[in-house]
C-alpha cells in the first residue's frame, strides 16, 4: 500500500464547511498520482520513456462522512488487479482516529499517445507496483454505467457548459474531478450524496462545450450523461443520495 496524509484546509471545502465527494476524489489521484511517481511511472516519466500516459476509466466513491476543515487525514491507495488492459485500484481515507471516512474502487488504462488508443499493460510496466488485497466496500458496483437509449433520448438537454482553461490539466483534457464538480452544481441544493459513480469516454478540451442530460430527476440516484457537441457522450455520472 501506499499513503500519504493531508489537512484540509480552507480552499478544500465548499459552503457546508466540508470537502465534498469531488475533493474526494481529487485527494485520491493525486494519491494515486504520488504513488506512481514513487515506483518510476508518474506521468512525466511514462510520457518521455513510452509514450503512453495512466488515464481513468471509472471511478466508485462510497462515503461514510464528509471531513471537515481542520482535520487531518491518511488517504491510501494499492492497485489489487491489472488485467488485459485494465488496472484496477483501491483507494480508502480514514480519520486521525483510524476510522473510514470513505472509499473507492477504480478502473485505470495505459493511453498511448502515439496511436491515441489504450495500449494493452505489458510486464515492465506492471512490475513496478505491488499488489494488494482487494479492499471491502459496500458493493462492488460494474464499470459501465448503463442507461437504455430510450431513457437517454427522453432525458432534455440541460443548459451546455463552456470548458474553460481553469478545468484542463497536463494532458489538456479536463481533469477527472471537474467532471464530478459539473455534476454536482446539476443536483437539488439538497440532494445529499453517499456515493457516486462516473464513467469517462472521451475526453474534452477548453472551449468546448458539453451538454448535460439529467436521466433521473426524481428518486435516490440520479444518472447524468454529459454529451458532446455532435451527440456524443463524455461521460457517464450517477449520485446516490442518502
Amino acid at each position: 500500500m501506499y499513503e500519504i496524509t493531508h489537512t484540509i484546509s480552507y480552499g478544500d471545502v465548499s459552503t457546508s464547511g466540508k470537502a465534498d465527494i469531488a475533493q474526494i476524489a481529487c485527494f485520491f489521484q493525486d494519491c494515486a498520482s504520488f504513488h506512481s511517481d514513487s515506483v518510476g511511472a508518474g506521468a512525466r516519466q511514462l510520457r518521455s520513456e513510452k509514450g503512453c500516459v495512466w488515464m481513468l476509466n471509472s471511478w466508485q466513491i462510497e462515503v461514510d462522512r464528509y471531513p471537515e476543515y481542520g482535520e487531518k487525514l491518511r488517504i491510501v491507495t494499492n492497485p489489487y488487479d491489472f488485467e488485459k488492459v485494465f488496472a484496477k485500484r483501491n483507494f480508502m481515507l480514514y480519520d486521525e482516529t483510524g476510522a473510514r471516512i470513505a472509499a473507492a474502487n477504480s478502473f485505470w488504462f495505459m493511453f498511448d499517445i502515439g496511436t491515441m488508443h489504450p495500449r494493452r499493460l505489458t510486464e515492465d510496466i506492471t512490475s513496478v507496483y505491488e499488489l494488494g488485497e482487494k479492499q471491502p466496500l459496500r458493493e462492488y458496483a460494474p464499470r459501465i454505467i448503463r442507461y437504455s437509449k430510450e431513457e437517454l433520448e427522453s432525458a432534455e438537454k440541460e443548459e451546455p457548459i463552456l470548458i474553460r482553461h481553469s478545468y484542463c490539466d497536463t494532458n489538456r483534457h479536463m481533469n477527472n474531478v471537474w467532471y464530478i464538480r459539473l455534476g454536482l452544481e446539476l443536483l437539488p441544493e439538497d440532494f445529499k450524496v453517499s456515493a457516486m459513480r462516473a464513467e469517462y469516454r472521451t475526453g474534452v478540451f477548453a472551449g468546448e462545450m458539453i451538454y448535460p442530460r439529467i436521466i433521473d430527476k426524481e428518486g435516490p440516484v440520479r444518472r447524468i450523461v454529459l454529451e458532446d457537441a455532435k451527440g456524443g457522450v463524455c461521460t457517464v455520472l450517477s449520485f446516490t443520495g442518502e
